[in-house]
């Protein structure tokens, strides 16, 4: 599944990936050097909540699907991370266990590092122990956010926010709109947002006679981006109460 990789190919892959941002062409060689490149199919389980993390991840292409499984065994869905995406950074502190399960949505490249790599590199370059702790920091930032809308939003309002995030991370412009380019149950999207999969398929539903989306074989197209911020800001356009 894996293997040392030429190390300027992986010095091209790290340019644009934020752990290592400010980082020097030297500094990313000394990274890359490390190193291990890992191709994976589509379905692979890749982090399994519980064992212990002795990798981190950063995401080189394609999709990886983030989940909990809680104390009852239901599994939650909480993200789904891309290119760039830094995955499993407990491995850094070295003694702990994964909090989260992660598995391939597709086919998908990524790097890794083990425990005392990861530990040898941040006391050498001290700019990618900082730039862990900017993302750790814009990951909280999230949470929270995501913890006040379950408290003071409607759900409509959620569900249009969690989409129009995705359509940022995933989306590429068509001819008639923003297509989310990854196959998106609604059970995802009810677990991603806190309600229901009924409540979930309703709103679709009920945005797709609108003609504000289209669903197609678990895809969403956006076809009127504007009037799914208006819902994501003041939960606008709906016949009853969530």
């Amino acid at each position: 599944m894996n293997g040392v990789a030429d190390i300027n190919l992986i010095v091209g892959m790290l340019q644009n990936v934020p752990l290592f941002a400010s980082l020097t062409s030297e500094q990313l060689r000394s990274i890359a050097g490390p190193a291990e490149l890992h191709t994976i199919k589509a379905k692979t389980l890749l982090i399994r909540q519980g064992t212990v993390a002795t990798k981190l991840y950063v995401v080189i292409q394609g999709q990886i699907r983030v989940s909990e499984l809680t104390v009852a065994g239901h599994e939650v869905v909480h993200r789904f991370i891309g290119s760039g995406a830094m995955l499993g950074g407990m491995a850094a502190v070295g003694g702990l266990t994964y909090l989260i399960t992660a598995r391939a949505m597709c086919e998908s490249r990524l790097l890794a590092w083990g425990t005392v790599t990861l530990q040898r590199i941040m006391e050498c370059q001290p700019q990618v122990a900082l730039n862990a702790m900017r993302l750790m920091v814009a990951r909280i930032e999230e949470l929270q956010e995501r913890c006040v809308a379950l408290a003071t939003q409607k759900v409509r309002q959620r569900v249009a926010q969690t989409i129009l995030r995705l359509t940022e991370q995933n989306g590429c412009r068509v001819s008639d709109g923003i297509l989310l380019n990854m196959r998106l149950s609604r059970q995802d999207l009810a677990e991603m947002t806190g309600t229901t999969l009924y409540t979930a398929s309703r709103l679709l539903n009920q945005w797709q006679r609108k003609k504000i989306i289209s669903l197609e074989r678990r895809k969403i197209l956006v076809r009127k981006p504007h009037d799914l911020v208006g819902i994501a800001e003041a939960g606008g356009l709906h016949d009853q109460d969530d």
